[in-house]
């Protein structure tokens, strides 16, 4: 603008970009030997320095160019002391970063120059979450930042206040996405009055060297007549994965549960270590010594096995572990007695053993028979199909304080059972019933729902909530959610 002394006379063009040369309209007045003044914003200076330069001016009234005195231009100084500080170092973590610099003693800024920050982030960073930057210059707001370009990670801030030479400077920026792989990086940054980009003092994306801890949730007793004991474990860090050995043999990938294969009477070892997603294994794995108790010698029966008989009884017979039944009509669990079958109605406690159940489709029919453990389950026959439901009490899914003191009772939040064979077989949770079709399977009951996981064959899962039927194939699982 054109002024005489406060007052505004007058507006210019923007200067050509070949000849230089800027044209001012007066829609004011300026009197004779009036002294005028002309303020340009923005004018980028020359890049070569000098202290020659002039510029030249005429009016209308007094046409004559007349050079100005001399004024020079200083080799351009760059920014001091830039330090970038991310708030979390976790990689992919979502942030504040604070990036901290001088300008130069040439690097003042100010809204009337039209001035602006450039800063560039390290390859990797992200901005999906970004919540705002702003400029500071100790506790006073200057400026603020566009978000950073997706592709070149650029923000540019723009200034609405001013910022001195030789100025300790901030920019807060809210929202970054740290890269995803750990290392070392360092932001950029220039500013229109200190041209020359620099870069900031390195910040680290910290590297996970923290390895997991496992432990052992569940194995055979010290000595078991088992010979393909089972084992349940954990690890400190969700997402890890497991590695297993037996017997001193070098460690294989393995899930949990994992069923040991036919074992040797005699004294074995199992060892479990688990590794986290950075690839750290624990180095003190969790395991068990327990013996494998020889085979009693064979006799022969004093009487022919029990045979099953359809819509009465089945045929329980221990494979391992212990295992006891609470007979229909009774209250009481007493030690499985595989000399005698049992009748229908009646619950079996797998917990702690494996059985073989028998059972007879119809009057006169083929039979059928199925491994089942690790669980509780009472014993019904539909027709063809023999029914087992779990029936373990399970603590209430509530929480608050009378959540919290049915929790010290200790009752479990889980139950499950596992089974293994072919025929018309149905295990039944609260949620969902599995029928047969010549598997191994589990269903396990949680406030979660019903699951159901297949480790080999095909399971037809009846989902009792959505009123429909899944067919469930190996190496899948199917959850039945509780009615809402």
């Amino acid at each position: 603008g054109v002024f005489t002394g406060s007052t505004r006379v007058g507006n210019c063009t923007t200067p050509n970009a070949t000849t230089r040369q800027s044209t001012c309209g007066i829609y004011g007045t300026i009197a004779p030997s009036t002294n005028t003044r002309i303020e340009f914003n923005g004018i980028t200076n020359p890049t070569t320095p000098s202290s020659g330069y002039t510029l030249t001016v005429a009016t209308s009234s007094d046409p004559a160019p007349t050079s100005s005195q001399s004024y020079t231009v200083v080799p351009a100084n760059t920014l001091t002391n830039l330090v970038a500080t991310p708030g979390s170092s976790a990689r992919s973590a979502t942030t504040q970063y604070v990036i901290s610099f001088a300008t130069s003693p040439t690097g003042g800024l100010s809204n009337a120059g039209q001035s602006t920050i450039d800063v560039t982030f390290p390859a990797g960073t992200t901005f999906t979450n970004f919540g705002g930057a702003s400029v500071y210059t100790g506790n006073t707001r200057v400026g603020n930042c566009t978000t950073p370009n997706a592709t070149t990670r650029q923000s540019t801030c723009g200034i609405y206040g001013t910022i001195g030479p030789s100025t300790n400077t901030r920019i807060e920026l809210n929202g970054v996405t740290n890269p995803s792989s750990p290392g070392s990086y360092q932001v950029t940054v220039a500013t229109s009055s200190d041209t020359t980009p620099i870069t900031s003092i390195p910040y680290g994306i910290a590297v996970d060297t923290q390895p997991p801890q496992t432990s052992l949730a569940s194995g055979p007793p010290s000595t078991t007549t088992d010979a393909q004991p089972a084992f349940t474990f954990t690890s400190s860090e969700p997402g890890s994965t497991f590695e297993c050995s037996l017997d001193g043999a070098p460690f294989t990938a393995c899930t949990s549960p994992f069923v040991a294969p036919p074992l040797a009477a005699g004294t074995h070892t199992f060892r479990v270590r688990a590794r986290d997603a950075a690839g750290n294994t624990d180095a003190t794995p969790a395991g068990q010594t327990f013996t494998v108790a020889a085979p009693a010698p064979s006799t022969p029966p004093a009487s022919p096995p029990p045979a099953p008989k359809a819509g009465k009884t089945v045929v329980v017979s221990e494979v391992g572990g212990t295992v006891r039944v609470r007979r229909k009509g009774s209250k009481a669990f007493v030690p499985l007695d595989a000399d005698a079958g049992i009748p229908l109605g009646s619950t079996v406690d797998t917990r702690h053993g494996k059985v073989e159940l028998t059972s007879q489709q119809k009057k006169g029919g083929a039979v059928q028979s199925a491994t089942f453990y690790a669980g509780i389950f009472r014993v019904t026959q539909r027709g063809r199909t023999v029914n087992l439901k779990l029936t373990q009490k399970l603590a209430r899914c509530d929480t608050g304080k009378a959540g919290a003191a049915r929790k010290k009772k200790r009752k479990t939040r889980k139950r499950r059972l596992w089974g293994n064979g072919k025929g018309r077989f149905r295990t039944q949770g609260k949620h969902s019933a599995a029928t047969v079709v010549g598997t191994k399977w589990l269903v396990q009951d949680s406030c979660a729902g019903t699951l159901t996981k297949v480790a080999r064959g095909v399971l037809s899962v009846r989902d009792f909530a959505r009123h429909k039927t899944v067919r469930v194939r190996a190496g899948k699982r199917y959850l039945a959610k509780p009615r809402r």
